[in-house]
């Protein structure tokens, strides 16, 4: 726990919402595309297993980014995550009234806060997952 308090932030909050949200959106897509498919095929709604699946793949996720926290390095991990952190174009729009804040965007954290932005958005999403498939039998 000291060092989670040590490395969190408040500017650490806007890229764990993105990750988050993203998550959740991409793991409610495939749980509810492939229960829809499986329903056509089997008359059978596996939608709360995929959601438990969603979860368990996320704490999964979560574990490897504690241990990657801790130390860990894991190679390949970091060479998908580096294909997957390419850099984005800017967009053209104007956001006058955030003109003195400078967004912290992902690509731009150190390796610690990196991982514990994973961990905390994988945890978390890990929960919501869990909720839903309790919720949604």
């Amino acid at each position: 726990m000291k060092k989670f308090r040590e490395l969190w932030d408040t500017f650490l909050v806007r890229p764990l919402i993105y990750m988050s949200f993203t998550r959740i959106m991409w793991g409610l897509f495939l749980s509810l595309l492939v229960s829809h498919i499986a329903f056509l095929l089997t008359d059978r709604a596996l939608r709360s297993w995929l959601f438990l699946l969603a979860a368990a793949l996320l704490f999964l996720g979560a574990w490897l980014s504690f241990l990657q926290l801790d130390g860990m390095k894991l190679p390949r991990l970091e060479q998908m995550r580096h294909v997957l952190d390419r850099p984005k174009r800017p967009s053209t729009g104007d956001l006058i009234d955030y003109i003195d804040e400078k967004p912290e965007r992902y690509g731009e954290l150190s390796d610690d806060e990196r991982h514990l932005c994973l961990l905390f958005s994988d945890v978390l999403c890990g929960v919501i997952f869990v909720g839903l498939s309790i919720l949604f039998p």
